[in-house]
């Protein structure tokens, strides 16, 4: 099954980061699942802060050979998830995420970690997204209802699936839950009969 996992949105504030986070957090739960979350949103990082850490030296280290992967990755203060944090400024991205470097990162983090996650930025504001995915065992889109237009969606999964990336699904964020007195068919009782 896909390990290296991409997680992206059409556009800024959709709730990619959080969401990226909380599948983080949930496959670390799993026994036995050892888990790195990459924060690979090198235009606006924010996994550090979201995890209340500081910002230190990550990614871009990484693939700019200044700093070796082992001393970068920290505990993200739960079970078996670890964190690689963006590191320093890049002037250029995309580059930097296209470097043979990166899928020689991905090679090593799967032998290390059952699954690898990684925050990237929105697809259709720049290509870094596209090239993650396409570097990745798959790609899960983030859709805010009612909020995310249907053509950027679209627009996003056509520009992931011809840069190589591999759209495995989708997660929808914002879903408001209605309270299951307010409508049968949400309880779940045993004297209520199927229709």
């Amino acid at each position: 099954g896909p390990k290296t996992l991409v997680v992206t949105s059409a556009v800024r504030s959709e709730g990619k980061t959080v969401t990226a986070l909380n599948l983080a957090m949930a496959l670390s739960e799993l026994e036995r699942q050892r888990v790195v979350l990459i924060d690979a949103d090198l235009r606006r990082p924010s996994c550090e802060r979201y995890l209340n850490l500081n910002a230190k030296a990550g990614l871009t280290d990484v693939l700019s050979g200044d700093m070796q992967l082992d001393k970068l990755l920290r505990p993200a203060g739960y079970r078996d998830l670890m964190l690689l944090g963006a590191g320093s400024r890049v002037e250029n991205p995309a580059e930097v995420l296209s470097s043979s470097r990166m899928d020689q990162l991905f090679r090593r983090l799967k032998e290390d970690f059952q699954y690898v996650v990684i925050d990237s930025p929105p697809a259709l504001t720049s290509t870094d997204a596209g090239v993650l995915s396409s570097s990745a065992d798959g790609t899960l889109m983030v859709v805010r209802l009612e909020r995310s237009l249907k053509k950027q969606s679209r627009d996003a999964v056509r520009t992931l699936n011809d840069m190589g990336g591999n759209v495995m699904g989708t997660f929808v964020t914002e879903v408001r839950g209605k309270d299951p007195d307010s409508d049968k068919r949400l309880a779940y009782d045993s004297s209520i009969e199927e229709e």
